[in-house]
């Protein structure tokens, strides 16, 4: 039957059922495409002959291949014919001394034969045969490297330079040997025997040790037959005869075995002579005996030695036997002898009588007698010296006489002293004190002369014969009295009262300068008259605020010390302090006229310490007793130096601390809102970070009282609040804030005393730890309780700390999600040691805070705070510090909080700011979204569908509306399930959802608020293969129960979800890779049961 040609890309079976004749790979085609990489089948162009990639479609010829990587293939450009590489197809390499050389495709689908290289006599390198050698492991087995050529090692015989060169391994003599061949006798070389160790006979050769020898018949030599050791002659080997000469005998010796002859052994024969070889053993003459000896009863005894008793010079040494004792000399002098104690045998001079019957020396008995003087042994000495002493008594001296020398003292001799005294031996010829003349005389210029009368001159009083020399002239008596003299003209040398100033070196009349100075009067002899006491000597005066008081004279020629006292706090009148004051002109040192009163502005009662808030008022409240400081008023910059000088000390004694100043306290959690903490808590192990910056601009200052000066004490407070928080299981949280200063400012510098030194800009305040539980939640309510503390860490003179610890025990209350906005509510109570700073009394303190957060847009949220405290140790208004703040926070991304704000003081509070400042940047790791979304509003039910019968409406898509739109796509919605594009992961074989999964499983549930036509849901939990089935197949029910708990636990309806674990049983990817067991680890969401819809489609927005 005939039939339509078939258009190109038809299917056909030969070429006359296509339009153009040609019927290829089954189709009708544009051309014949007959080559052998063309193809008329190519999807996407069936009909079209086209170049393929791979191998060559249909019945063509396939491409050529050895089975190598050499094998062509269609390129997808040349449809001609196959592609062949021309590229490497085999490395080099060498093993076991053989290399194979490396290959490429020959461009035809081969690759060429293996070729191989024997490496011999070299070894392999890395990919190759050695070409030359740097050490013997570069050759081959059997070669070594010889000047980086590999040679064969040498055979027996041959000459060799190490072991190494050897076959065997031992080069001795110069020689390859079959050896080592180290033997003292051996050797490797000998002629006819080269290569072979064999014993030697005469001396060792080549460097062997010699053979011992000491030059005698005892010496070693090699026998030939023992190749280890040279052999030595015996002790049967005589090497040294008998003999006897000069008294000395020489004993015959044999050899030791060991190349030597021993060393000679003498024997001395003294007392005896040398007999024929040996020496004599008796005597019968002085001549048998040897010299120093001789002959007593046979026996050759030894000459005595001086001191030795004797009975003839023949039995001395010397010669000479003296006193009966051997002398070294003959001994004849007077004083000489040969016996005496200590030199015995020596002939020595004596000391004293001579010895034995030598003749006497002669005397008289006085000290002028002779005596041997143990020098001169010739004769007796005799003096010459001092026989009688000289010597003076009672005016009369007796003349020294000495020795004639011929063993006599001759007659005494004396002489009369006057007008001097005896020395100690003799007659003074001279005087250097009175004491030297006799009586009625005194010494003048070195010479005795008479007493001076009175009227006379004189110098002291040993020259007057009245003893009295008063004012240069003796004198009838002592006189000295104050106002008396002796040298009064018309009574030279009588003593008599004076008028005016005292005479000589009498003392002065007392004087001070003053009309009460004092005269001699001319009848009162002891002492001066002074002016009576109703004389005035110094006039009442007032000057420069020191006031001197009238003064009269006091009897004893002075003028009392001047009385002077400080007018203080006032200044001086016409002559004398003022006591009271009208104007602040009459008070001293800038101070201030006070009903009546001056009072420094040191004063306790001036000032008072208060904030700044915007309800403040002038000067009131109690004294400040601690921050007393040196403020530079503009004018009365004196009066506040003096106050600091004099109050400081006391005041830090009195208060003994300051006060943390600072009352912006930020919480640590990601949900508290301006130091008002949230009642809720972060997921577990969920953490938030956060850095406040804040300024406060004078919250601390001193008011005078009754005047309109203010000094800020803290002008300036600038710091940092580092905070950290993290979940702990469902309910606890725990953070922490360490507010750090960097900048401060006082109003006026201080520059003396204890609190002079500015307040330090910097430094660390007190560590704040801040634990919280969530208790319960009713509908939106939520109510927690927290047990803040502080650490006393703070620098208090910089007033940074409290000074002790802080136990701040606080209910929560917030309400979340029933109205458009957030608030929040805490109450405390601050227990902490009490700290009085002036009028500033702060103690344990009931703690307030309200706080609200408004979401504006989708990033952006008002936040607005109250808060403060009321102390309970104080009742007035300094001591209920409260703030207002205002601030707007956006979130910059997932995860990261800018807030930026403000507010006023309110009231004059500690602490209370004129006005605060602050920035904060926050972060949560887990990149959690919007806590608190804004609820779903209810949609009607859908109708009851009846199977068959009824079709339902589409439901209206469900009203949601985010807080915040994920950034990352982590969940999408499939035909047959969620799809998570993220890992769900747990705790290391454990049911716990890690933080970073979070996300994920929000995104999920995202989905399934938005989609609620997805009715009911099989959270699947599975794992990969590694451990015991039973206990996979339970691991994965617990973590598929895991993420159930948690899509319930953040609204999904527990009916729509069902949890089941199938352990390892359906695997998705190979369990034999690292990446294929993670993609089996899983939680899948598979969708079970959907609302019908009319279309009976998915609806989707």
């Amino acid at each position: 039957m005939c039939a339509a040609k078939q258009a190109n890309g038809a299917t056909c079976s030969a070429n006359n059922q296509c339009t153009n004749s040609n019927c290829v790979d089954g189709v009708c085609c544009s051309s014949a495409c007959g080559s052998q990489c063309q193809a008329c089948d190519v999807a996407g162009s069936v009909g079209t002959c086209t170049a393929v990639s791979g191998a060559p479609h249909g019945t063509r010829v396939a491409c050529a291949t050895d089975g190598s990587s050499c094998g062509g293939a269609c390129d997808g450009t040349n449809s001609a014919a196959c592609a062949y590489p021309t590229s490497s197809c085999r490395s080099a390499s060498c093993s076991a001394g053989l290399a194979t050389l490396a290959s490429s495709c020959d461009g035809a689908g081969n690759c060429p034969a293996l070729q191989t290289q024997a490496c011999t006599p070299y070894a392999c390198g890395p990919t190759a045969c050695l070409g030359n050698c740097a050490a013997d492991s570069d050759c081959a087995a059997g070669d070594f490297c010889s000047a980086g050529v590999c040679v064969a090692k040498f055979g027996d015989g041959v000459a060799c330079a190490g072991a190494n060169q050897c076959a065997n391994g031992s080069c001795a003599d110069g020689v390859c040997c079959d050896q080592a061949c180290g033997g003292q006798c051996q050797a490797c070389n000998v002629s006819g025997n080269a290569g072979h160790c064999i014993a030697v006979t005469g001396a060792p050769q080549g460097a062997r040790p010699a053979c011992t020898s000491d030059g005698t018949l005892c010496g070693g030599a090699c026998d030939g037959s023992h190749g280890l050791a040279c052999t030595y002659p015996d002790s049967t080997s005589g090497c040294r005869s008998p003999s006897c000469s000069s008294g000395t005998a020489i004993l015959a010796a044999g050899c030791d075995s060991a190349g030597h002859c021993p060393a000679q052994q003498t024997q001395t024969c003294n007392p005896y002579l040398c007999g024929a070889t040996a020496c004599r053993g008796n005597c019968s003459v002085d001549t048998d005996c040897a010299a120093g000896n001789f002959c007593s009863a046979g026996v050759c005894t030894s000459l005595l030695a001086a001191g030795a008793s004797c009975a003839g010079s023949n039995q001395c040494a010397s010669a000479h036997c003296t006193d009966g004792v051997c002398c070294d000399q003959a001994c004849g002098g007077q004083c000489q002898a040969c016996d005496v104690p200590g030199s015995v045998g020596t002939c020595a001079s004596v000391a004293g009588a001579p010895h034995g019957a030598r003749p006497l020396c002669t005397t008289d008995g006085s000290a002028c007698g002779g005596a041997c003087d143990g020098t001169n042994g010739s004769a007796c000495a005799y003096p010459i010296s001092q026989c009688r002493a000289p010597s003076c008594s009672s005016g009369v001296a007796t003349l020294a006489s000495a020795c004639d020398g011929a063993g006599r003292c001759p007659g005494a001799q004396t002489q009369g002293c006057s007008p001097y005294v005896c020395g100690a031996s003799a007659c003074l010829g001279g005087c250097a004190s009175n004491s030297d003349c006799a009586s009625g005389d005194w010494c003048s210029a070195g010479v005795c002369v008479p007493l001076v009368a009175n009227g006379g001159s004189c110098g002291a009083a040993g020259q007057c014969a009245s003893g009295n020399c008063v004012d240069g002239l003796c004198c009838n008596s002592a006189c000295a009295g104050q106002c008396e003299a002796c040298n009064v003209a018309g009574s030279a040398g009588t003593c008599t009262a004076v008028a005016g100033d005292p005479r000589g070196g009498r003392p002065a009349c007392g004087s001070d300068g003053t009309n009460c100075a004092g005269a001699c009067d001319g009848s009162r002899r002891d002492a001066c008259a002074y002016p009576g006491v109703s004389t005035e000597c110094r006039t009442a005066a007032c000057t420069a605020g020191v006031s001197t008081a009238q003064a009269l004279c006091d009897g004893t020629g002075r003028c009392p010390a001047r009385q002077q006292s400080s007018c203080n706090a006032y200044v001086c009148g016409a002559n004398a302090c003022l006591s009271s004051c009208t104007r602040d002109s009459d008070c001293a040192n800038g101070g201030i006229c006070i009903s009546g009163a001056c009072k420094s502005q040191s004063d306790p009662g001036v000032w008072v310490v208060a904030g700044a808030g915007c309800s403040s008022t002038g000067a009131s409240g109690w004294p400040l007793l601690l921050l007393l400081a040196a403020f530079a008023l503009r004018r009365r910059r004196k009066a506040a130096m003096a106050a600091l000088l004099l109050c400081a000390s006391a005041a830090r004694a009195q208060d003994s601390a300051t006060i943390a100043v600072d009352r912006f306290q930020p919480g640590a959690g990601a949900f508290d809102v301006l130091g008002v903490w949230s009642a809720d808590t972060a997921q577990d192990r969920e953490w938030h970070a956060s850095i406040y910056g804040s300024y406060a601009r004078d919250p601390l200052r001193l008011v005078q009282v009754d005047h309109a000066t203010q000094i800020p004490v803290l002008q300036d407070q600038s710091l940092l609040h580092l905070g950290a928080s993290i979940g702990l299981g469902d309910r606890f949280e725990v953070g922490a804030v360490l507010p750090l200063a960097v900048q401060s400012s006082s109003g006026t510098p201080l520059t003396q005393g204890p609190l002079a030194a500015p307040a330090p800009s910097a430094g660390i305040g007190d560590l704040r730890i801040l634990p919280k539980a969530r208790l319960l939640s009713i509908g939106g309510l939520v109510l927690g309780a927290a047990a803040p503390f502080s650490l006393p860490t703070g620098r208090q003179e910089a007033y940074l700390g409290a000074g002790s610890l802080t136990f701040t025990p606080t209910a929560l209350a917030e309400l979340q999600d029933l109205l458009p906005v957030r608030l929040l509510a805490n109450a405390g109570m601050a227990v902490r040691g009490s700290r009085s700073l002036g009028n500033l009394h702060v103690g344990t303190a009931i703690t307030y805070g309200l706080a609200a957060e408004m979401p504006l847009r989708e990033k952006l949220a008002l936040l607005a705070s109250v808060a403060g405290e009321v102390n309970l140790a104080g009742g007035g208004s300094v001591e209920r510090p409260m703030e207002m703040l205002a601030a707007l926070r956006w979130s910059a991304s997932r995860g990261i909080d800018v807030t930026a704000g403000g507010g006023p003081g309110i009231g004059n509070g500690y602490g209370t700011p004129k006005y605060r400042m602050f920035v904060a940047i926050s972060i949560t790791p887990s990149m959690l979204p919007a806590r608190r979304p804004l609820p779903i509003l209810p949609l009607p039910e859908p109708p009851q569908l009846f199977p068959a019968l009824a079709v339902a409406a589409d439901p209206p898509a469900p009203i949601y509306q985010e807080w915040n739109t994920p950034e990352p796509v982590l969940a999408k919605l499939e035909d047959d399930k969620v799809d998570l594009l993220a890992p769900v992961l747990f705790a290391h074989n454990g049911d716990v959802i890690l933080p970073q999964s979070r996300a994920v499983l929000d995104a999920a549930i995202a989905i399934l608020k938005n989609h609620t036509e997805l009715s009911r849901l099989r959270i699947e939990g599975h794992t990969d293969d590694r451990g015991k089935p039973a206990y996979n197949l339970d691991l994965s029910k617990r973590r598929a129960k895991a993420v159930r708990s948690y899509l319930v636990k953040h609204g999904i309806a527990a009916a729509r979800l069902e949890s089941q674990g199938y352990g390892n049983t359906r695997p998705v990817d190979t369990n034999a890779s690292n990446d294929g067991r993670a993609h089996n680890r899983r939680v899948e969401l598979m969708i079970t049961q959907r609302l019908q819809t009319r279309t009976a489609g998915l609806s989707r927005p």
